[in-house]
């Protein structure tokens, strides 16, 4: 698998660079069809490109504008727990990097671990444990755009997370926190003793997405910024079972708040040259 064929069918398709890409989580598929003039390219249409089978992923890539900026959509992420590799969970963010996009925005619908989180709060990802622990295509054999980063540093950009935070109190959602983001394999919820081990090990949210994308992202030279949607309590911590539903459920009670903090937060970027 190589992204070359799926970097040339974009360009023939798209006529211009993207400048941001943003990348959709269980739930969160409705902020694509904000774009104005909106343009959609199934995954099946791209070379090479891997297929999402979880529901809530639609399988496409949405390009369009917020106000000034240029923007694509990534409907639908792949997941180690489909039964494929770190190269296929990794391979539409390495071909956008590819593409021109510099910036990016992985949001992702999590379990809160921290005690004081609650269904239908934000985190802002300050930093992560991969728990995934999957070697990437290119680190090290420069496949990547850039094989500089061996991740000295944060993953996260500190001016994306600054920004998000002012924006975010600037349009009074005060339902939000920063926090370290903790990224399994799956498919499985964690049990309470997991989530007790991740509690120890500094983790505020859980899911099983994300880890790998910002680590590819951040190799191949992207500014990222990481968005948990807090969906339900964590096991352990939450008194019911968990279960896919109440992901979707919840995400898309969070989705008004959620469209409108991506669509200030787009806005409030500095602008990319072309």
């Amino acid at each position: 698998m190589t992204i070359e064929r799926a970097v040339a069918e974009l360009q023939r398709r798209v006529p211009f660079v993207p400048e941001v890409a943003v990348v959709l989580g269980s739930g969160l598929g409705a902020f694509a069809d904000t774009l104005v003039g909106a343009q959609a390219v199934d995954y099946a249409d791209i070379p090479d490109f891997p297929l999402p089978t979880v529901i809530g992923h639609k399988g496409r890539l949405v390009l369009g504008t917020m106000g000034t900026r240029r923007v694509v959509a990534m409907q639908g992420r792949l997941h180690l727990y489909e039964g494929i590799d770190a190269g296929a969970v990794t391979f539409g963010v390495r071909v956008l990097a590819a593409v021109g996009v510099s910036t990016l925005i992985l949001t992702t619908a999590s379990g809160g671990i921290h005690r004081h989180f609650k269904a239908g709060d934000i985190m802002l990802i300050e930093d992560q444990i991969n728990l995934q622990m999957r070697r990437l295509p290119g680190l090290g054999n420069g496949a990547l755009p850039t094989d500089t980063w061996r991740g000295s540093g944060s993953i996260y950009s500190p001016r994306l997370l600054k920004l998000a935070l002012e924006i975010a109190h600037a349009m009074g959602e005060h339902r939000i926190h920063r926090g370290v983001f903790g990224g399994v394999v799956g498919p499985n919820y964690e049990t309470p003793s997991e989530v007790r081990m991740l509690r120890a090990l500094g983790a505020d949210a859980v899911s099983m997405s994300i880890v790998l994308e910002s680590v590819a992202a951040r190799a191949a030279g992207m500014q990222v910024l990481g968005i948990s949607a807090i969906v339900n309590p964590a096991a352990g911590i939450s008194l019911t079972p968990l279960n896919h539903d109440e992901v979707l459920e919840t995400a898309k009670g969070m989705e008004t708040r959620l469209l409108a903090f991506l669509s200030a937060l787009i806005a409030g970027l500095e602008p990319v040259k072309a």
